[in-house]
C-alpha cells in the first residue's frame, strides 16, 4: 500500500483513464464547442489547462483545434505524452496554471475542463489562474471553464458520502471526508483503488482529494480583477447533458463561465 497522497501524483495518476473510463468526453467537447462557435466562431487554436492525461485535449485536436496542453502533474502528462500518435501529436507542457510562461503563446480558446478551477486552494489562486491565462488570450480570445457547484460538492464531499466505481481490472472506492460544507470553502475526499495484480491479488493504493467552491460572485470578481470581460454564465443540470443560461448553486451540477479578452 502507498502512502496517502493527491490523486495526481504515483500510482493514482497512472490510473486515473480508468476513474474517468465512465466520462463522455465527446459529448462534454461538443457542449463546449457550440459555446466556442457562439463567443469565438473564427477559433483555431486552443490551450487545454488542467489537461491531465490528455483526454480532453485529444477530442478538441479531432474537431479541428491545434491543441496545446500543460499541467502541473509530471505523472499524468506522461500518460497524455503517450497517447501521441502520428500526426495526432499535441505539445504538453508541465506548467503551473497560476503561472503560465508568456512562451506558451497566444491563443483563440483557453479552457479549464472538468473542474479543473476547483482544485485551486482559495480565491486568491483563483484570481492568478485567471490572470494568467488572460495574459495568453489574443485579442477576443475566450476563456471557457466550469467549476462544480454546492449541490455537486454535497453529493459528494459530504462526510460519508460513499461510492464505487469498477473499471478495468480497479474497483475505486470514493468517500466524502467533509462535516460541513460552505459557499466558497474547502472539501476533501479519499479515493481508494483496488487493482488486479495477479490471481486473487489486489494492490491498494489511497488518495486524497482536495476542491474548494467559488460562488458565482467570487469567480466574476476574478474575471474581472484579470481585466476580462464576463460575456455569458451557463448552466449544467446534473442529469441532463445540455447548457441553460442559469445559474443555481442548489439546482445545478456544474456552471460554465465564459470571458473575453477585450481588444
Amino acid at each position: 500500500m502507498t502512502d496517502l497522497d493527491s490523486t495526481y501524483v504515483g500510482e493514482l495518476a497512472l490510473l486515473y483513464d480508468a476513474w474517468k473510463s465512465g466520462d463522455n468526453y465527446e459529448a462534454w467537447a461538443d457542449l463546449l464547442l457550440d459555446v466556442i462557435h457562439t463567443h469565438r466562431p473564427a477559433a483555431r487554436n486552443l490551450l487545454d489547462v488542467g489537461c491531465g492525461t490528455g483526454n480532453s485535449s485529444f477530442v478538441f485536436l479531432d474537431r479541428g483545434f491545434k491543441v496545446t496542453g500543460c499541467d502541473i502533474s509530471s505523472q499524468m502528462l506522461e500518460v497524455a505524452r503517450s497517447k501521441n500518435k502520428g500526426s495526432r501529436a499535441i505539445s504538453f507542457h508541465e506548467e503551473d496554471m497560476c503561472d503560465l510562461p508568456s512562451d506558451l503563446g497566444t491563443y483563440d480558446v483557453i479552457h479549464w475542463m472538468d473542474d479543473v478551477a476547483n482544485h485551486l486552494p482559495g480565491p486568491e489562486a483563483l484570481r492568478a489562474a485567471v490572470r494568467s491565462s488572460a495574459g495568453l488570450l489574443s485579442p477576443d480570445g475566450i476563456l471557457l471553464f466550469d467549476v462544480n457547484t454546492l449541490q455537486t460538492f454535497r453529493s459528494h464531499f459530504k462526510e460519508k458520502k460513499q461510492y464505487v466505481v469498477e473499471s478495468e481490472g480497479v474497483v475505486f472506492i470514493w468517500e466524502g471526508l467533509t462535516p460541513t460544507l460552505v459557499a466558497d470553502g474547502p472539501a476533501r475526499a479519499k479515493v481508494t483503488a483496488f487493482r488486479e495484480s495477479g490471481e486473487n491479488l489486489w494492490q491498494k493504493t489511497s488518495g486524497i482529494v482536495d476542491e474548494t467552491h467559488f460562488s458565482d460572485a467570487a469567480i466574476l470578481h476574478a474575471i474581472e480583477a484579470a481585466g476580462l470581460d464576463h460575456v455569458e454564465t451557463y448552466g449544467l443540470p446534473a442529469s441532463e447533458a445540455k447548457m441553460i443560461t442559469t445559474v443555481s448553486d442548489e439546482l445545478l451540477g456544474k456552471c460554465i463561465y465564459v470571458a473575453r479578452r477585450l481588444k
